[in-house]
Formats: C-alpha cells, structure tokens, sequence
C-alpha cells in the first residue's frame, strides 16, 4: 500500500525540523555546490524541481522529482551556495496543491 503525502505537509514539516540539521551534514559530505549538485539530479536521477519554500534562516528547501512513480529528493541550499542533500526516496506521488488560502 502507498502512502500519499502532500506537498506542504512534506515542505512544512521536513522544512522546520531538517534545515537547522543542514549545517550538521555538510559534515558528512552530503553538501556540495548548488551547481554540482543541481547537475547530479539532472544527470543521474533526471530529477527536476518541483517545489520550494524559503526558511526564515534564509535557508532555500526544495524538492525534486523524476514524475510520479519516480524518484524525489528533498535538498536545503544554504545562503553561501553550498546545497545540502536532506532526504530522497522512490514512489513518488504528485499531488495538485489547493489555490492560496483555500482550506486543505
């Protein structure tokens, strides 16, 4: 059985608790150049954006994605450049997002 998961939910949620965790892995080799890294998921998954939000710490989180049934990939892109690989995953399942202010 799939779980579907929502697009805020995934930004708001992954967003608040794992970007103050991003500093922490560039420790652990799991950030590179925005570039580097934007070249990567084009090459090797053929993941492309599909959703983004600004954290207060002026810290950028987006989500990538293959197309549904694909591969996705959750990133924090720090204010120096450096974007931090945060989660990935398969299955991928696209949801349409509710107009801005309607009720979820």
């Amino acid at each position: 059985m799939k779980r579907e998961i929502s697009y805020p939910l995934i930004l708001g949620a992954l967003g608040v608790a794992l970007v103050a965790a991003a500093p922490a892995d560039a420790q652990n080799n799991q950030c590179a150049s925005r570039t580097d890294i934007l070249s990567q998921l084009a090459d090797r998954y053929k993941e492309a954006p599909i959703a983004q939000g600004l954290a207060p710490n002026g810290h950028l989180v987006e989500m990538f994605g293959a197309g549904a049934g694909g591969t996705w990939t959750i990133t924090v892109t720090l204010p120096n450049g450096m974007m931090c690989l945060v989660s990935s995953g398969t299955d991928l399942i696209l949801h349409d997002l509710p107009a801005s202010g309607d009720p979820v």
